[in-house]
């Protein structure tokens, strides 16, 4: 059953446009399971999101997307209270070590070293880690930052994310990353469209016109 690991909130600005709590509806709708909340850099809409999942059933993964010191981004879900703990307090570090705080930068040490509990992707199609390392640096560097996660992370903490966003470039993106995975022995797994989630999952209510779209092994 699909499970969406990476939705942006109108929290993350120029990214998302739905409130949390329209995403929770338009997920149970949807037959989800589950829904992890993955707004830029912080967890501001997350007991909103939250308080509006209890009663339908859905379960809630709370989550971010962070932006480490060299502007690359990694998804960080939160496994056990723990991780949410240490996700809290790595947020709170990216923000306070900054300054200008409207720029959050998370250095990987302090990720390696606050790790306990959180499950770690490799990042959205346009500013992903791996990604973003094979545009610039191609294919060998992208390897090794992968085998480099994987002896930090470990294999069952550190997923490969794939994304179909319809623009240049997808399917050969796709290919690399998959590629990647196998050669370093992980695992992948597919998120949703970082470019249209905001309108696959906004409630038809409020926006009728569009109309809409795993943790793979």
């Amino acid at each position: 059953m699909y499970a969406e690991l990476h939705c942006h909130s109108a929290f993350s600005f120029l990214d998302g446009a739905s409130l949390p709590e329209d995403l929770v509806a338009t997920a149970h709708e949807l037959g989800y399971a589950a829904l992890a909340l993955t707004d830029h850099n912080g967890l501001y809409g997350s007991m909103t999101f939250a308080q509006a999942a209890k009663p339908l059933g859905l379960q809630t993964i709370t989550g971010a997307e962070v932006t480490l010191s060299d502007g690359a981004h990694l998804t960080l879900l939160a496994e056990t209270s723990q991780g949410y703990a240490n996700l809290c307090r790595l947020l709170t570090e990216a923000h306070l070590g900054r300054a200008d705080r409207r720029d959050p930068r998370l250095a990987v040490e302090s990720l390696a070293a606050r790790q306990e509990g959180l499950i770690v992707l490799s990042g959205c199609r346009r500013e992903g880690l791996l990604p973003r390392t094979l545009d610039a640096e191609g294919l060998t560097a992208a390897r090794k930052v992968a085998e480099r996660c994987k002896e930090v992370f470990g294999k069952d903490r550190f997923f490969v994310e794939l994304q179909r966003n319809r623009v240049r470039g997808d399917i050969a993106l796709t290919r690399a990353l998959i590629d990647i995975a196998a050669a370093v022995r992980l695992s992948v797994v597919a998120t949703s469209s970082h470019c249209s989630k905001t309108v696959l999952m906004l409630s038809p209510i409020r926006w009728p016109s569009p109309s809409a779209p795993q943790r793979s092994t």
